[in-house]
């Protein structure tokens, strides 16, 4: 009798879930937990390993607009002072909002790479800065690599921001930005221990 109960329990009914062939869910992460780069590393910042998010649609060569007017190495374009523009420059310090030096006003700025451990400059690439569901900013970084975005650099402390590149491959800051869009000041951040903004696994 309790073997045949035991059979009753193993028959499966028209509403029992279906749970696919065994092996099916290999590689498969939880809900929340950190995803995996193309390799099964895992991703900078959590990034997934597909899919668009951060960014709200693929990768388009005309939206946003390509970064103009481009700034060209190795002096800044429109700087009287002809300040070299370096990898890990702090635009910021000219182009926050405290600073008197610079006319035009920036949310965040900096440099990115191709990829990790080279100076070769990610272009054409994009830069998402976004707040929850809220995208604060979408840029693509110009042909050497630099990027901008125009506003307040009066940031949310949970603002977060990714990388994209023409391929779609994306990387996500690990952290939240803290209020500042300052990539690349020393420190802990890009123009110090942080190291190059690029695509880690």
């Amino acid at each position: 009798m309790i073997c045949a109960a035991l059979a009753g329990c193993l028959v499966s009914g028209p509403d029992d879930p279906k749970y696919g062939e065994p092996g099916a869910i290999g590689k498969q992460n939880f809900p929340g937990e950190q995803g995996t780069s193309s390799s099964g590393a895992p991703a900078d910042g959590g990034a997934p390993a597909g899919g668009n998010a951060p960014f709200p649609a693929p990768y388009s060569a005309t939206s946003p607009a390509p970064a103009t007017p481009d700034p060209t190495s190795p002096a800044h374009k429109t700087s009287a002072a002809n300040i070299l523009l370096t990898h890990d420059l702090a635009c910021m310090t000219c182009h926050g909002n405290a600073s008197q030096v610079a006319q035009e006003k920036w949310m965040i700025g900096g440099w990115a790479a191709a990829s990790p451990g080279v100076d070769d400059p990610l272009a054409g690439g994009e830069v998402i800065v976004v707040d929850g569901a809220n995208v604060l900013a979408q840029v693509k970084t110009s042909s050497d690599g630099y990027f901008w975005a125009p506003g307040s650099d009066a940031l949310p402390m949970t603002a977060k921001v990714a990388i994209r590149n023409k391929n779609g491959q994306i990387s996500k800051m690990s952290g939240s930005l803290g209020g500042s869009g300052n990539c690349m000041q020393a420190g802990a951040c890009h123009g110090g221990t942080g190291g190059k903004i690029d695509f880690k696994d």
